[in-house]
């Protein structure tokens, strides 16, 4: 009988460590729990603060060159300074810029550069010491920096490289810090902090690449929170919100038509201590996710093209991680309970095509088995590599297990139509499955099918199908309390029920 040895190395280091009351008999206890570790956060490297002057009296520097240029500048307070320069002296047509500045206060700075034409760009500062910054070259681009009812704001707002681009920057409350670039055409970014000791920066478009059509949407209500959002390409969307405080989350695409935002309309992070990343290099992405509750973690990564992540963490202290190296991949999440959901983990990594993966816990993603009790400590593990390969596993309890793993050797063929399903219902169940080939040019594997049904207390079952021909089917039902199965499959329309 060859062990089935299912480890999680090559997903994570040691270190959440959950205790195993399910077991395997000693001809198959070649089946264990996992101990899991998540990986640390990227780290945000944050821009400093230009050094500002700092002036006793309000002064407003102004440079208009060129025909049509509008200048109005509107200062109440001490110590205010306002530079605006408008340059469309290179350009034939009679159509000048636009710049419109309110300062009220003490020692608000604010500083305006717009080159070519019809760019508009509106200032408004109210409290001490804030500090604003907006430049803009090419054509119809439009910027508005507004902070108010707070002291010691930063805001950089830089446009160019094409016409056509909007952002728009609001800042209530003090300290915070906002960094909005765009380089292309018909770009638009908002960012919008309310709290204090907020940072948040917004890039579309690299220099040597510009972008064109992207939008990039940024909510923050709270304190000390660090959100990013980058986007290399065309036509992509990404949006999050975030409601409470020490909140971390990045969003990265690299590619066109992405979309990277919230689900079904929730706040994409609602809560405190969470932390959120995702990164999709390629087209036609689309990762979703929601976390509502505390100390929830998630990150998301494609590359290839229509790949769809979509993940709901509903609870305290839940752990998902997805990974889809290929196309036409599909990963669901939803980790939660109708109480409460606490640390949970889930961890799917896909790679090749068209490969699917479901896991819920605590909840039936349909809602048609909700776990009003909610569910605690469970962990699921799903790992495809090849095509056409389909994981599900749905969990509701506490510390249950669920482990998948349909592969094959990387870059080979085989691996192709392997179904595997599991259902546990009760507390402290264990499950695991395999389904794998050694192909050697030989027959592979193909249309294997594991199911296994789990209701009640301390249930284990493992099974292996090798599938070195076509057509194993396993089905292993246990209803009842400490019971094991174990199923192994070689060869050609091998069928255990």
């Amino acid at each position: 009988m060859k062990k089935l040895i299912l480890s999680v190395a090559m997903l994570c280091a040691t270190g959440m460590v959950f205790a195993q009351t399910a077991q395997l008999d000693a001809d198959c206890a070649d089946c264990v729990k996992p101990d899991v570790t998540k990986k640390d956060r990227t780290a945000i490297v944050e821009i400093p603060r230009d050094a500002f002057p700092v002036v006793l009296i309000n002064t407003s520097d102004a440079t208009s060159l060129g025909d049509n240029n509008i200048i109005a500048v509107n200062q109440t307070g001490a110590g205010n300074y306002s530079d605006v320069m408008q340059d469309n002296s290179m350009n034939t047509v009679m159509v000048g810029n636009n710049a419109d500045v309110t300062q009220s206060g003490m020692r608000n700075y604010s500083t305006i550069t717009q080159t070519h034409v019809s760019h508009l760009a509106t200032v408004v500062q109210t409290g001490d010491l804030n500090y604003s910054k907006i430049d803009q070259s090419h054509d119809d681009n439009t910027s508005t920096v507004t902070q108010t009812g707070g002291d010691e704001n930063y805001a950089k707002v830089s446009q160019y490289g094409g016409a056509g681009n909007m952002a728009t920057l609001t800042q209530t409350g003090n300290l915070n810090d906002g960094f909005q670039t765009q380089r292309g055409s018909r770009n638009i970014a908002t960012l919008s902090q309310i709290g204090d000791s907020n940072y948040s920066v917004q890039i579309q478009g690299e220099d040597s690449n510009y972008g064109d059509d992207n939008v990039a949407n940024i909510s923050i209500n709270g304190d000390n929170n660090s959100s990013v959002q980058t986007q290399y390409g065309d036509d992509n969307y990404a949006q999050f919100s975030i409601l409470g405080s020490n909140n971390y989350a990045t969003q990265t695409q690299i590619g066109n038509g992405n979309d990277a935002s919230d689900f079904s309309g929730w706040k994409s992070i609602d809560g405190d201590h969470n932390w959120s990343e995702q990164y999709q290099e390629g087209d036609d992405n689309l990762a979703e996710t929601t976390i509502l509750g505390n100390g929830n973690t998630n990150f998301q990564t494609q590359i290839g093209s229509n790949n769809t992540f979509r993940t709901t963490s509903y609870g305290n202290g839940n752990y998902n991680e997805q990974f889809a190296e290929g196309n036409n991949n599909y990963a669901d999440g939803f980790q939660w309970g109708a109480a409460t959901g606490d640390n949970n983990i889930i961890i799917q990594q896909q790679t090749g095509d068209d490969n699917y993966a479901y896991v819920g816990q605590g909840y039936d993603h349909a809602g048609s088995h909700p776990n009003v009790g909610g569910a605690d400590d469970n962990i699921a593990l799903q790992t495809q590599s090849g095509k056409y390969n389909s994981a599900r596993s749905i969990q509701m309890g506490d510390r249950n297990t669920s482990i998948e793993t349909q592969t094959n050797a990387p870059g080979s063929w085989p691996s192709e139509n392997n179904v595997s399903s599991v259902h546990q219902f009760g507390d402290d169940n264990l499950a695991c499955v395999e389904q794998s080939t050694n192909w050697t040019l030989g027959t592979w594997n193909q249309n294997n099918i594991s199911a296994i049904n789990q209701t009640g207390n301390g249930n284990a079952a493992s099974v292996f199908q090798d599938g070195t021909a076509n057509s194993n089917w396993s089905l292993v039902t246990q209803t009842g309390n400490m019971n094991a199965a174990c199923v192994t499959q070689n060869g050609n329309s091998s069928i255990q029920q």
